[in-house]
């Protein structure tokens, strides 16, 4: 079966879901680059942004039971349940209401979530462009992340944030596989789970290349290589200007 995720601030106990933002629950149906899902991360853990500098992890439905709930404070669920899992625990914030999916086409509900969206984006700082580790010292500079062909006619850029965070991939249909998935390296996964993140407009630590995870120089971060049309960053500095 498909496994479901939810980007999880562990310390506050609160979430996000794709379907508010119209995208798929399944790791890589909205692990990529421009997607508003993964945007809408970026800004909570940006500068002021009330995720940033957090406990964080992309909490799947077949995560381990009691897996980073040390010390938390469990709220019962409507039917009395304690929640086992940082899946089930984290309160989802709903940030506005989604449009009735019955009353519209899809591009019309396309476009009223980018709408609502816009106007919650806008009550939130401006994303950051770096993906900062602040537990292992070590950052990404999303500009940097290179996209690769993945459907004909259409490229793509996998997005570090949510492989780096998650927790369960490999039990459930939709998620991340060496064998189907490029661009990202697979002993990579998971292993920023429950680290301290945020998103910055400079580099805090060590900058490293996001498919070989080493040490990137001083002249290749001053080199902007862009992205291709469609991803998303390609006019960053404009964006948080």
């Amino acid at each position: 079966m498909g496994q479901y995720y939810h980007p999880t601030c562990i310390d506050k106990m609160e979430s996000l879901s794709s379907h508010d933002f119209g995208n798929g629950s399944k790791l890589m149906e909205h692990s990529y680059i421009g997607n508003r899902f993964m945007e809408a991360v970026e800004h909570m853990l940006s500068p002021e942004g009330p995720w940033h500098k957090t406990r964080f992890c992309w909490a799947g439905d077949y995560m381990d039971n009691d897996l980073f709930l040390d010390g938390v404070e469990l709220t019962p669920d409507e039917e009395g349940d304690i929640p086992k899992t940082l899946y089930q625990a984290g309160r989802n914030l709903n940030p506005f209401t989604t449009p009735d999916y019955n009353s519209m086409n899809y591009d019309e509900r396309d476009a009223e979530i980018n709408r609502l969206a816009d106007e919650w984006f806008a009550t939130l700082p401006k994303r950051g462009r770096f993906l900062v580790n602040h537990t292992k010292e070590l950052c990404i500079d999303l500009e940097k992340v290179k996209a690769f062909e993945k459907y004909e006619g259409s490229s793509w850029a996998i997005h570090p944030l949510s492989l780096l965070t998650c927790s369960g991939n490999g039990r459930g249909g939709g998620d991340f596989s060496k064998d189907r998935d490029k661009g990202f390296p697979p002993e990579q996964v998971g292993e920023w789970a429950e680290d301290v993140i945020s998103l910055e407009y400079e580099p805090k630590y060590v900058v490293i290349d996001p498919t070989t995870f080493k040490p990137v120089s001083d002249e290749e971060l001053k080199e902007y290589d862009g992205l291709v049309k469609g991803i998303g960053l390609e006019k960053f500095e404009e964006a948080i200007s």
